[in-house]
This record gives structure tokens, C-alpha cells and sequence, in this order.
């Protein structure tokens, strides 16, 4: 399942094919399956020593209940600086991109590209031990995310063709791709002793699906009349195994961990955590392609880059094209550095007229090219029957401004929360980029 990785590989594969003249209403298509983390909290609900005031990303930092709990966790997130939720859709779905969908694409695109998703879904199991006032966390969680930065040059010659750049020089340096599947198994322990607590997670990664695309310094020149296009580049290209995966299969391992440590007050809390610290190593039937060249071509004339192999992306041999490229291929093993993330949040707890709120505010950055800081802030309000809902805005990352909105609800043995963290996304998906979800379910006794 090669997903994404044939789509991110065209912005490279286009240097070389695209043609003199390229069709502008070329339609494109890629195969592929079903990730700023923007990690705002989840809505606390009740009273703020529930604690329910972090996205559970692994068991140890959501709540820390003193009770035994097993919870159901789903959260899917999709930012971007400039591919619409709609664009990203029909990418994934591998339905027709039209004119419009680029074109309010490279409305917002600056000089760079970037775009994340992430998938993750799984059960935990918490146990309180009350002499020992310790919470043990076994958990699985599949895990699911691509990222993308790219120059706004590849992206338009990708979509558009060279037709754009006629005379011209496409910037097509500092791409990085990366599709990773893994299955996560973990054991942690957190612990409160008065005012501070501290949790520590690991697992055990079962890694089954990745791809790394980098392309580090790279140029295509179009002459007049396309009479010949000129192309460099330095391109790494990682695969876990060549053709499709299964979702068991052992490709590769790894370890990972999850850390967090803070200090809590009757009415205010404040917590530093990092997650997914890690690494995975593909050694099983690893693929690798290097290439660093100059070429020069005459006279080509493609008009679709889906003709490059007569039946769209589904039907391109990847490995002719490389071959035909001329990168080396190699078949050693590499490894994949998990994105991780660290956060910074505060809480505090306010009493208004007839509820109380809770008010949050955080900043997290994560191990990304082109990830600098994500802000947000959050209030969450306590109402009646124990329902509570909440609203949040974010900006940074991968992204542009988020709004968010869930609610929850917490029965005697029972809670659960739905929202979302992208709400402008999902509302105007055609115009706007980034869409999520989250949902969980928990059953204490």
C-alpha cells in the first residue's frame, strides 16, 4: 500500500516528464488509503480534578482518574498552510482534481507547501492502585500519518505541468515526504504525590507500511517554445518493501516513549510533556533509491502526466521510472524519527455566574521540517447534568487559524467527548484547509 508516496514522488518524476506543453486541465488521481499536531485539550468535564484537560495522544496524559478505566480513543486530524480539505479528499479518494480545487490551492500557497495527517485509534486500560496512588496504562493504538513540505514551484508543476514556466526555473528543492503505518503497544505508570505528578509511557512499535522521499536541492528550467527543459536534483528515496503491506506484517521495529511531568493546585495546573519520542528501523525487504544529477531534455511533449504510463498513477511502474531516472537502487536498512511532539499547557479554573469554565492555554512544536510553534487557547464550561462543552482557537504549525468545538457528557460509570479542533475546515471544505475529529468513549469502575 503505497499510498501518498507515489503522489509525492511525481513532484520529482514531473521534473523529468513534464513536457513542453502540458494540458491545463490535466486531471490527476493517486492511489492510496485511508495528522501542527494540534493538540488541544480535551474537554474537561465535571470538576477540574477530573483532569480531563489533555487529548489523550497516549493513556498516561489523559485523565488520571483514581479508578480503574477502559477507553475507546479515535482522532484524526488533516492540517495545511494552503491543500484544502476538499483537495486533500479527492487526493485521497482518488477521485478528479479539478481547475478550481488547485486554484484555490495556490491561493494561499507561499513559497512553501505543508501538510500533515494523522490517524490514530485504539483501546487502553487504566488501573488504580489507591495505597500506592499509581496508575498502570496497557494500551494498543494503530497509528497512520503522512506528512508534506514542498516548494509552491513543485506543487504547480505537478498539477499544472511546465507550461507555467516557460522561460522560467522551478524551484523544486526541499521536498520531504514521509507515509508511516505503525501499531503501538504500551505499558506506563503515572503517579501523584501532592501537587506534582509524573507519568512515563513506552512501547513497543510494529511498523508495517513507510516511505521517505527527500529531494534536498533540485531546479527544472523550461526554454522557449519548450524546446528543451533542463533538470537537477538530489533525491533519497526509502521504502519499507516494494508493493503492497499488510497490517500485521513485520517490516520494521522500534521503541518509543511518552513523558510528562506537572504541578496542580484545588483550581490551576500546569504540565510539560513530549510524546512520541522514537524511531523505527526497516530492515526486513527495504528499498532504497539515491540519486545526485544534471540532465538536459529535447523535444518531449506529454500531455497529462498520467500518460506516462496509459492507465493514471494507479498504473505507473515506479520501478521503470526510477530506473529510467537513473538513481541508484540499494537495499539496505533505514530508519523513520517518529514526529514528536512537545507540549506546554496551563490551566485555570474560573467561577462565573452559573457555571464554571476552565481556561486553557498551550503551545506545542513538533520534530517536523518547516514545524515551527502551534498556540491555542481554550475554555471549557462545567453545565448542568454534568455536560460540558468547550471552544478553542489555534494558530501555527502546519496550519493556518483553527476554531474548535466539542462537547461531553459524564454518567456514573460513563463518559464520552465528540469535537473537533479544524471547525472552519470541516464547515467550507472546498475553500478552506485542515479538518479533524475526535472521539472517546470511557467505562470506569
Amino acid at each position: 500500500m503505497r499510498q501518498f508516496s507515489i503522489a509525492a514522488l511525481l513532484i520529482f518524476i514531473s521534473v523529468i516528464s513534464a513536457g513542453a506543453q502540458v494540458a491545463d486541465s490535466a486531471k490527476v488521481v493517486a492511489d492510496t488509503s485511508k495528522s501542527c499536531h494540534c493538540t488541544i485539550p480535551m474537554a474537561p468535564v465535571l470538576t477540574f480534578d477530573n483532569r480531563q484537560t489533555f487529548l489523550s495522544l497516549s493513556p498516561l496524559l489523559g485523565d488520571l482518574y483514581s479508578e480503574n478505566s477502559i477507553q475507546l480513543d479515535v482522532d484524526f486530524h488533516m492540517n495545511s498552510n494552503a491543500i484544502t480539505t476538499v483537495f486533500a479528499g479527492a487526493f485521497i479518494s482518488q477521485s478528479s482534481i479539478t481547475d478550481a480545487m488547485k486554484n484555490q490551492v495556490l491561493s494561499y500557497a507561499r513559497k512553501t507547501i505543508k501538510y500533515e495527517d494523522e490517524l490514530k485509534a485504539g483501546l487502553a486500560y487504566k488501573h488504580y492502585f489507591k495505597k500506592k496512588n499509581l496508575t498502570l496504562y496497557l494500551s494498543y493504538y494503530h497509528r497512520d500519518l503522512r506528512t508534506l513540505t514542498t516548494s509552491r514551484d513543485a506543487f504547480q508543476l505537478i498539477f499544472e505541468g511546465n507550461k507555467p514556466f516557460e522561460n522560467k526555473t522551478a524551484d523544486l528543492s526541499n521536498i520531504n515526504f514521509q507515509n508511516l503505518m505503525y501499531n503501538q503497544y504500551s505499558i506506563g505508570v503515572s503517579k501523584s504525590d501532592g501537587h506534582f505528578f509524573a507519568g512515563i509511557n513506552v512501547s513497543y512499535l510494529q511498523g508495517f507500511n513507510s516511505q521517505q522521499l527527500k529531494n534536498q536541492s533540485g531546479s527544472l528550467y523550461t526554454a522557449p517554445y519548450g524546446e528543451y527543459i533542463n533538470v537537477s536534483y538530489n533525491m533519497m528515496l526509502n521504502e519499507a518493501s516494494t508493493g503492497s503491506t499488510n497490517f500485521f506484517d513485520l517490516n520494521g521495529q522500534g521503541v518509543s516513549a511518552d513523558l510528562q511531568f506537572g504541578y496542580s493546585t484545588e483550581r490551576s495546573r500546569f504540565s510539560i510533556s513530549v510524546t512520541d519520542l522514537g524511531y523505527i528501523v526497516w530492515g526486513k525487504h527495504p528499498v532504497n533509491y539515491t540519486g545526485d544529477t544534471s540532465m538536459t531534455y529535447n523535444g518531449i511533449v506529454i500531455n497529462d502526466i498520467t500518460n506516462l504510463s496509459g492507465s493514471g498513477l494507479q498504473g505507473l511502474k515506479l520501478d521503470s521510472v526510477l530506473g529510467a531516472l537513473g538513481p541508484k537502487k540499494t537495499n539496505n536498512s533505514y530508519s523513520t524519527s517518529l514526529p514528536a511532539t512537545i507540549q506546554m499547557t496551563y490551566s485555570h479554573l474560573f467561577k462565573l455566574k452559573k457555571h464554571e469554565m476552565i481556561f486553557t492555554a498551550g503551545i506545542n512544536t513538533r520534530l517536523l521540517a518547516h514545524y515551527y510553534a502551534y498556540g491555542y487557547v481554550k475554555s471549557t464550561f462545567l453545565l448542568d447534568h454534568e455536560w460540558a462543552t468547550s471552544v478553542s482557537a489555534g494558530a501555527g504549525g502546519y496550519s493556518l487559524f483553527n476554531l474548535g468545538f466539542d462537547f461531553s457528557k459524564k454518567w456514573k460509570n460513563l463518559d464520552f467527548i465528540l469535537g473537533t479542533s479544524n471547525l472552519i475546515g470541516c464547515i467550507v471544505p472546498m475553500y478552506y484547509p485542515g479538518s479533524s475529529f475526535y472521539f472517546r468513549v470511557a467505562a470506569h469502575f
